[in-house]
Order: structure tokens, then C-alpha cells, then sequence
């Protein structure tokens, strides 16, 4: 993983945090969330900042099975930005998640600070009917905890859902089993993040 200004350790990263002992990287690259994706520290649009998709092919060892992960954090400013952002990381999805033909593909997972909410567009965008992807939460049997997951240091709830987890949408690849919002705030007082952690308990079922 790089940082986003230069493309090796400048800037904030957009990492995707797995164990060795699981999993094992097959590739992995950074896309840069501009009109030049494939150039480090390149700003999109209205972006007030820069901003990436960090993508990464895993293998399962014992199975062997394959996943895409994904992780990115979209402009808190840029509306244009959010939108654009959006549509490239489905071109993304697509390009990396599909072989030869159109029938044979690999799973993703894409978690990531959207700065969107539900009604936003690039929520929209990747939770359309048209797009490869679906929000975990809606899939899930049973939720826990908040709905908000940005507090701004604060503990008012009165916040907004900007968080979001989601996984492919072709049938029969996820099943999920629940969904989560963490508390940022424990005993001790301390407020850990802006930001609650968002949770995902899903299963990927192998591919034959």
C-alpha cells in the first residue's frame, strides 16, 4: 500500500489490513481517483484533496479461492469529485474483477469512507441496481449498534451515515450474516475517530 500524495509514503493510505496467515497478496495497485488514474498525487475534478482506491487480488490458502478487496475514502468537498470517484471505482471493479469471458469473475468487497449518505450520489452510483455492487447493510439478518457513523469527536448521534461496506452482488458469491456500527467511545473517554467502525460479517462461498 502507498500514501496518496506521491505514491510511496506521502499522505494518508487507504489500507487493507489481512492476516498472512490467511491470506496471501496476488497483485495489488493503487488508482488514483482523477481524470489520471494511473498518476500518483493527481487531484480530481472539484477534489479539495487527493484521493485513491487501494486494490488488492487475495488467495485464500487452503481453498485457493480468490477476492478482490477494496478500500477507499472519497472528497469530503468535491461533489463533482464523489460522483466521478463512484463511476470510476465500478470501471475499476469490472476490470479487475473479470477473466476471459463475462461468466467467469472473482468476489469483491469494497468498505471505505464515502462521505456520502444513502441519498448521496456516489452512494447511489454503487448501490445501484445496475452497479456490480450491494451495500452489506441491507443484506444483513440482523444490525448492531448506531446508524450514524461519523461523530466529529463528539458524542451526539446527530450526525450522518457516511461509512459503508459492500460486497458483489451476483448471486450466490456473499452471504451475509450481520452488520455492525462500533462505538468510537469507551471508558477511559477517549474518542478514538471522527468516525465509528463499520462491520461487514459476511461468507464468501468458493467458487467451483
Amino acid at each position: 500500500m502507498v500514501g496518496r500524495d506521491d505514491g510511496k509514503k506521502a499522505g494518508e493510505y487507504s489500507p487493507i489490513i489481512f492476516r498472512k496467515t490467511v491470506w496471501e497478496i496476488d497483485t495489488w495497485k493503487t488508482v488514483w481517483l482523477s481524470e489520471t488514474p494511473d498518476k500518483p498525487g493527481s487531484k480530481g475534478w472539484d477534489a479539495a484533496s487527493v484521493r485513491i482506491v487501494t486494490v488488492g487480488t487475495f488467495v485464500h490458502q487452503s481453498s485457493r479461492q480468490k477476492v478482490v478487496g477494496m478500500c477507499t475514502h472519497l472528497d469530503d468537498q468535491g461533489a463533482t469529485s464523489r460522483t466521478e470517484s463512484a463511476k470510476l471505482i465500478l470501471k475499476v471493479v469490472n476490470e479487475t474483477t473479470h477473466n476471459t469471458t463475462a461468466s467467469t469473475y472473482l468476489p469483491v468487497f469494497l468498505g471505505g469512507d464515502l462521505n456520502s449518505e444513502p441519498s448521496g450520489s456516489a452512494y447511489q452510483i454503487l448501490n445501484g441496481k445496475d452497479s456490480a455492487l450491494q451495500v452489506v447493510k441491507d443484506m444483513a439478518p440482523w444490525k448492531y449498534g448506531n446508524v450514524k457513523t461519523f461523530t466529529g469527536f463528539q458524542e451526539s448521534d446527530a450526525k450522518t451515515e457516511l461509512d459503508h461496506v459492500f460486497v458483489d452482488r451476483r448471486a450466490g458469491t456473499w452471504e451475509a450474516k450481520g452488520f455492525a456500527v462500533l462505538p468510537n467511545k469507551f471508558d477511559d473517554g477517549v474518542i478514538l475517530s471522527d468516525h465509528r467502525a463499520v462491520v461487514g460479517d459476511v461468507v464468501l462461498k468458493v467458487q467451483a
